[in-house]
């Protein structure tokens, strides 16, 4: 029927055609006869004419063609036809209306809050013990996250025992036309007859799960017959008209073409690889585009890969193991990459004007479609690194790659059998000569100059636009934070974080140094939404912008910095540039020996930048208030102060007594694991190994409290269970041997979290001579199990530590009544600890009873639910006390910024000189040892 339409159209114009040929010939003859001159004129007019109707008639032709294309091709591959027309529908931004939305949604959540509160002032232990067993479904075996350490396979992104604390949503109806017409990645899929289930929960992984909303996924089915995995795939273009794509392919083309048709198809500037059954963890896609969006110096980025299936395991080499490319291939396929690399063809613009089949030269860098039988992506990889095009790899585990038994893997690809893979090596040496035997491969860093002295401002409101995630009638928080490792004011953290999590919120995390964060899994039962800082995933200079866009795009109430330089120098860039959110901070302890203060003094410096101070003791707000006072006498006034003691609110950090029970069972276990008799004393030593918690004096004074035992007796009395790692464990370790303390001291290295209350029940006192100390939280924790603490009279121990439940030394008093040889007051400070610890362990009942005094103590005043309160009604009040943003030049504000930044670089670059010096300096006195050592047995023959 179209056809016969189609050849009456021709007829209609060839008769039109004809018809005005013919009144134009008439008029044209009439005109030049009258003022022909010559024969051969005519003639040569005639043919002139004739041309000129040809060609006349040739361009309508192909203008006619160029529509009937067109019209036939619209259906010919893309199978969801609704996608443009819901561009055109979409064009009401509703971007002011959702703003509206999610800042009421605090502001009725501080609401009902404070009535609930009030309501329960007076039974406060009986709902704090109601909310932990009806909320915590974390502390549940049911539910999982996937802990690199411990991993539990089964523990997918799209388990249903995955924990999900972040619901990742969007309205579509929020992107503007422009954003619709070009998302900001494009996944490519190809397909051919995928399980349904595994093609299911992939989809489910990419268009649900992830964190970035503004994507097209674009699945290139490679001629499938299978129906119930063509009926899945139908079923999500009904689910997601908008942002999934599917375009058939009439003949099975191999996957390289099919990757290569679906390039050609997408319109995103970031274009992602990923396989039809497996799986990727939430935040992947964005992380890899922020890499990428600030990296020019590399062209692709992926993430370590997790194997599950038939074969489970963690693998962590990619891109840096550039060299073992010429060998095998050892990433996966799960790769974003720069459109830019595919060629200067490929542009938006080309791809509107040309819709016919997929015209290969556009893509003037391609996947080899001859390569149908496996490792097409080492093929393409080598081509990249030929043309020096390479890429760096984010240290997190991002993609879940399906695995097949072998025997199906290899009937799948034959080029992964061994001797098919050895004569594609062969193939691959001649094809790029200059990686094989030239010896060259690209290895790019970035350049330090792009980065140096500049802030980028071009994405702090453009891609948040376009991933503006709902909230889910939900208050969040975004939580600025040095790292997650073992510590007290890390585990701070992880209780904050599951006090807020248990009232309703939803928190976002960005670290702001480099760290092997060996809690991330601890945090995730709070949170997914986690962003953890590595020079290899975003230079510090690229903070500002992304703390901006993690602000707007998860429309942030509360913005949380806690022991974070860079999370302060960022406070004037913050409130300059992205104002929606109220700033706060979380103080621990003054550092009097370090930037003449600490951070506590920087927030003092900056504080006129916060909406709120939230410190951990009385000791130090009365510190922080007198600071200010000596530093700035002449605006420190009465008025100014009282401003000042207003701002600064005190919540104790406290304990979860449910979780820190004495637990009988796992005393037994812990003290039979490590040879510790019943009738011993255990005292815990549970800290970071710096010279802050002072662990050469615990090895001191356990050394001196074994001889005092020793001189009477030859029992031993005690042991020590040191809990941590640091910088100084090597010197720990090395005292230990040196001191003959390899009977007493038992090293546990890091502990997880969940761990520690097996630890602490299988102890008796817990002993922590600190420098330094807010108040401890291991202090907390011990007593609430029933230790006795032992301890330095610093910081606000005191205000937790009584006379009736613990000892607190004064190192001052002691100091200052000695004898001016540093080696006697030393010694007088020792033997106050040693006097505490020998009259404990020579009496258990003391320690019994006392233990007992901690626990009423900590049960009456200190439960964690009580500081989950105080802090969210601190947040609340914010609300009706946000301090007036005074005007700062922003020029002035840019230039802070990046001064600081540039001195946090340079603190950075430092640290890791000295450790490479320390490093060469311990090499070389091994060297020496060694060569006497030679020297010796040289002489000795």
């Amino acid at each position: 029927m179209k056809r016969n339409n189609n050849n009456s159209y021709n007829n209609k114009i060839n008769n039109d055609l004809n018809s005005n040929y013919n009144a134009i010939n008439s008029i044209y003859y009439s005109l030049n006869l009258e003022n022909q001159s010559t024969k051969k004129d005519l003639i040569l007019k005639n043919k002139f004419k004739r041309l000129f109707f040809l060609i006349f008639f040739l361009i309508i032709f192909l203008i006619f063609i160029y529509f009937i294309k067109i019209s036939n091709n619209s259906n010919k591959y893309a199978i969801n036809n609704e996608y443009n027309n819901s561009i055109k529908k979409l064009k009401n931004n509703k971007l002011n209306n959702i703003n509206f939305y999610n800042n009421t949604i605090f502001k009725e959540y501080c609401n009902n809050f404070n009535k609930i509160n009030n309501n329960n002032n007076n039974n406060n232990n009986n709902n704090n013990n109601n909310n932990n067993n009806n909320n915590n479904n974390n502390g549940n075996s049911e539910w999982c996250t996937f802990n690199i350490n411990l991993p539990d396979y089964s523990c997918t992104p799209i388990s249903k025992k995955r924990i999900n604390n972040f619901i990742y949503d969007t309205d579509l109806n929020l992107y503007k036309e422009e954003f619709l017409e070009k998302p900001l990645v494009s996944v490519i899929i190809p397909f051919y007859n995928t399980n349904p289930q595994y093609l299911d929960e992939c989809l489910d992984s990419l268009l649900i799960k992830q964190s970035l909303k503004s994507i097209e996924v674009i699945l290139i089915d490679d001629a499938s017959d299978l129906k119930e995995s063509i009926i899945m795939y139908k079923k999500w273009l009904d689910k997601e008209p908008v942002r999934f794509k599917v375009f058939i392919n009439s003949i099975n083309k191999g996957l390289p073409q099919s990757r290569n048709i679906g390039v050609y198809h997408s319109r995103a500037d970031y274009i992602f690889f990923f396989d039809s059954d497996d799986l990727l963890e939430p935040t992947s896609l964005e992380k890899m585009y922020w890499k990428l969006l600030t990296s020019s110096h590399i062209e692709f980025t992926k993430g370590y890969v997790i194997g599950f299936s038939a074969l489970n395991y963690v693998w962590n080499k990619s891109f840096e193991e550039r060299l073992l490319f010429k060998k095998e291939n050892p990433t996966t396929f799960s790769i974003m990459y720069k459109r830019s690399i595919f060629g200067k063809k490929l542009n938006i613009t080309v791809i509107k004007e040309i819709d016919f089949d997929y015209p290969e030269k556009l893509l003037e860098f391609q996947l080899d479609p001859t390569i149908r039988d496996g490792n097409e992506d080492w093929d393409f990889h080598l081509k990249c690194a030929e043309h020096g095009y390479w890429g760096e790899t984010i240290p997190e585990y991002f993609d879940w790659y399906r695995r097949k038994d072998k025997r199906k893997s290899e009937k799948d690809w034959k080029n992964q059998k061994s001797i098919e893979k050895k004569n594609f090596i062969k193939e691959l040496t001649n094809k790029y000569p200059k990686i094989y035997k030239d010896l060259y491969f690209p290895n790019p860093i970035r350049d330090i100059q792009e980065t140096s002295h500049k802030i980028n401002k071009q994405y702090i409101y453009g891609s948040s636009r376009i991933n503006t995630l709902l909230k889910n009638n939900k208050p969040r928080l975004l939580l600025i934070i040095p790292w997650l490792n073992t510590g007290g004011a890390d585990k701070f953290n992880l209780n904050l974080c599951k006090q807020l999590v248990e009232n309703n919120w939803e928190i976002s995390i960005a670290t702001t140094l480099q760290s092997d964060n060996p809690w991330l899994s601890s945090f995730q039962q709070y949170t997914q939404d986690i962003f953890l800082y590595n020079d290899r995933f975003l230079d510090y200079s690229d903070y500002p912008q992304f703390i901006c866009y993690l602000i707007n795009s998860r429309s942030i109430d509360i913005t949380l910095i806690s022991n974070s330089e860079l999370g302060y120098v960022l406070m004037p860039f913050i409130k300059s540039n992205c104002p929606g959110s109220q700033l706060l901070d979380y103080n621990h302890m003054e550092e009097e020996n370090w930037r003449n203060g600490g951070h506590s003094r920087l927030s003092l410096s900056l504080f006129s930048y916060l909406d709120h101070s939230l410190v951990s003791s009385n000791h130090l707000k009365n510190w922080m208030i007198n600071k200010y006072a000596n530093e700035n006498q002449d605006v420190a006034n009465l008025e100014t102060l009282d401003k000042l003691r207003e701002s600064i609110s005190v919540v104790y950090i406290n304990v979860d007594t449910q979780e820190f029970k004495r637990n009988t069972t796992e005393r037994k276990i812990i003290r039979g694991l490590y040879d510790i008799k019943s009738d011993q004393v255990v005292i815990l030593f549970a800290a970071r190994l710096t010279n802050q918690k002072n662990p050469i004096e615990v090895l001191e004074i356990v050394k001196l409290l074994k001889d005092s035992f020793e001189n009477s007796d030859d029992t031993l009395h005690f042991k020590v269970l040191v809990v941590g790692d640091g910088p100084l464990r090597p010197n720990v370790e090395e005292l230990i041997n040196r001191y003959g303390l390899n009977e007493v001291v038992v090293m546990l290295g890091d502990v997880p979290p969940n761990d520690m209350v097996s630890i602490i029940s299988a102890s008796d006192i817990v002993f922590l001579p600190s420098e330094n100390e807010g108040i401890s939280m291991i202090f907390y924790e011990s007593m609430s199990i029933g230790l006795v603490p032992v301890g330095s009279n610093i910081g606000g121990q005191n205000e937790l530590v009584s006379p009736d439940c613990g000892f607190l030394i004064d190192k001052k008093n002691i100091t200052d009544n000695s004898v001016n040889n540093n080696n006697i007051k030393e010694n007088k400070y020792h033997q106050e600890y040693i006097k505490i610890l020998n009259n404990l362990i020579s009496n258990p009942k003391k320690i019994i009873k006392m233990g007992n005094q901690c626990k009423d103590k900590i049960i009456s005043k200190f439960q964690i639910n009580q500081m989950g309160r105080k802090v969210i009604s601190k947040f609340c009040k914010t609300i009706s006390n946000t301090k007036d943003n005074h005007y700062i030049e922003s020029s002035l504000v840019d230039e802070f910024t990046v001064q600081s930044i540039e001195k946090i670089k340079l603190d950075r670059w430092f640290e890791i000189s000295k450790k490479d010096f320390n490093r060469l300096y311990s090499l070389e006195q091994d060297y020496k040892k060694l060569k006497q050592s030679f020297d010796q047995l040289s002489l000795n023959k």
